[in-house]
């Protein structure tokens, strides 16, 4: 479903949105076709947690006010509409699969039969390079970056100073 609950309707154009989405179910149901994963579903511990962080969230921000909206739930005030963090946090979140939140079920006993002859995905690609990990000189970056993050923003203030977290865009 595109655009659901706390999505971030209101802090970034549509389209990214919509695009971020459709990167992480695309990438969910790749690994969900190359692995041979029947059913998967969200376990309740990690909705629970999602929850629990989102309304921790919503405590800081005006939309908590005692104010009538459409993305506030009107018998509990809790925000249903809206992303608890910005738009970067919202797309980050979205990069990587979290399969660990889920329960998976495998079509066979071996979870690991996906790497059958032992060839990459990459080998049966036209026009692909096989060495695209391979460089004449250091570039100075991660062959992987974008699958890996270098930090972590639980605690924002150690990255910015008063003056740029004073700046932050949602």
């Amino acid at each position: 479903m595109f655009l659901g609950p706390n999505s971030p309707l209101t802090n970034s154009p549509l389209i990214i949105r919509m695009e971020a989405q459709g990167h992480y179910i695309a990438s969910f149901l790749n690994q969900w076709q190359k692995e041979d994963i029947r059913p998967f579903e969200p376990k309740v511990a990690a909705v629970d947690g999602f929850m629990e962080q989102k309304d921790l969230f919503m405590k800081s921000m005006i939309w908590e006010s005692d104010c009538r909206s459409w993305f506030k739930n009107a018998n509990t005030g809790k925000i249903s509409g809206l992303w608890p963090g910005s738009r970067l946090s919202y797309i980050e979140a979205l990069a990587m699969q979290r399969f660990e939140d889920f329960h998976v079920t495998y079509a066979t006993k071996n979870r690991f039969v996906y790497l059958e002859n032992g060839f990459s995905q990459t080998h049966f690609r036209p026009g692909r390079d096989l060495t695209y990990y391979v460089h004449n000189e250091d570039r100075g970056e991660l062959v992987f970056s974008e699958l890996m993050s270098t930090g972590n923003a639980k605690n924002s203030a150690s990255f910015l100073t008063a003056q740029q977290a004073t700046k932050l865009s949602f």
